[in-house]
């Protein structure tokens, strides 16, 4: 009765060994000595194997089915393999031809395609963004990795990167970023993705025949804007509405307007006088700076109402001075000066005149009286002088 067992097991034994993957405990040492790994632009590749076992060698490739084992030798070689990732399997066989239970595995990438991948940036800035930081995501037509610049043109400024990239610490102003993409087979887009953006981190920009950006270069710089009773100091910036009277007899002005659509700003300096800003709506249009308040030269009546005075020099009227680079039109009472950057006067005078004078740069003068326009250059002057009343013969006595 105890002799049973023992025949139980042998015959289990017997029948394990008989299975077509029944093992062997020394079958377990198939290794790969050599072939392709990573990507490889051949479409061919060859293996070397090796094991201490005897019974010869079986392989696969790109199956995990036990039916496409099939018999090779070392080496072994593959062709016309299609782009894409493969997976050779290779096991021993003992001398009762047991295969190794644990197959020698490689993988590897073939990529003979020579069509570039194409690159699409699928989100960034653009325009003007109020933040030093900018973020950029992107991909590609193909499998592979990207290189990033961001303000160059040399080759050397590419850089290996991922997607989404970031960047941060921008300085205020234009910059330019480009992205290029590989495939697996080393093919990169000849053709990267560009987008332009600008960084403005500063006080807000005004808007072309809305607002206008002042500040206070120096002094006392008094402020009276529509919709208000009395005059306020202006102290370091502001974004004013067109239309503001701006005193500046006491101090200098430091004045900031759009020229539209462009984003582009110009700039100037105005002190000595009362004037009224403003510009129209649209692109490079002028600002036009309008003299007001009284003449220092003027006495009021009974009822308050200005009276004009004639002063010896002629000039004690109302100014101001301006300089800079922009369109700017000061207007007088009988002339105008337009420039495009310089520095210029112009005055009202008690003697019912306008005196323009450039100190540096041309300006372009406006005698309302004469209907005239002539320029002026750095060292000119000209008066617009007001109509003299004639007297009309058929109405005296």
């Amino acid at each position: 009765m105890s002799r049973k067992p023992a025949l139980v097991v042998a015959i289990a034994l017997l029948a394990l060994t008989a299975l077509p993957n029944g093992g062997s405990a020394s079958t377990t040492n198939t290794r790969i000595i050599s072939g392709p790994s990573g990507t490889i632009f051949t479409d061919s590749a060859t293996f070397a194997f090796t094991s201490p076992e005897e019974g010869g060698f079986e392989c696969r490739l790109d199956s995990r089915d036990w039916r496409d084992w099939t018999a090779c030798s070392s080496p072994q070689t593959y062709s016309s393999l299609a782009d894409g990732l493969h997976r050779f399997e290779v096991r021993a066989l003992n001398r009762p031809h047991h295969p190794d239970p644990t197959p020698a595995v490689a993988t590897f990438t073939v990529g003979t395609d020579t069509e570039p991948p194409q690159t699409t940036l699928t989100g960034g800035p653009s325009g003007t963004i109020a933040a030093a930081t900018a973020i950029f995501s992107f991909e590609s037509t193909e499998p592979g990795g990207f290189r990033c610049r961001l303000d160059s043109a040399e080759s050397s400024a590419w850089a290996p990167c991922g997607s989404p990239r970031l960047y941060t610490g921008l300085a205020d102003g234009p910059h330019s970023f480009e992205v290029t993409a590989s495939d697996e087979a080393g093919n990169t887009d000849p053709t990267p993705a560009v987008t332009s953006f600008a960084v403005y981190t500063g006080p807000p920009k005004p808007v072309a025949g809305e607002t206008l950006n002042l500040e206070a270069a120096e002094g006392n710089v008094q402020l009276l804007c529509p919709g208000e009773d009395s005059y306020a100091r202006l102290v370091g910036f502001k974004q004013v509405p067109v239309g503001c009277l701006i005193n500046t007899r006491h101090g200098t002005v430091d004045l900031t307007a759009s020229k539209g659509s462009s984003g582009e700003l110009q700039n100037a300096d105005f002190w000595g006088g009362v004037f009224i800003a403003t510009q129209d709506k649209g692109d490079n249009k002028e600002v036009e700076l309008k003299l007001a308040g009284r003449r220092m030269c003027e006495r009021r009546d009974s009822n308050g109402r200005p009276v004009a005075t004639l002063s010896r020099r002629g000039n004690s009227g109302r100014k101001l001075w301006g300089s800079g680079k922009g369109d700017y039109s000061t207007s007088g009472s009988h002339g105008s000066a337009t420039v495009r950057g310089t520095t210029w006067l112009v005055v009202d005078r008690c003697d019912a005149s306008t005196l323009i004078k450039v100190i540096e740069g041309i300006v372009w003068v406006r005698d309302f009286v004469k209907d005239i326009s002539l320029t002026l250059t750095a060292g000119q002057q000209y008066v617009a002088k007001a109509a003299i009343p004639r007297l009309n013969p058929d109405a005296l006595p």
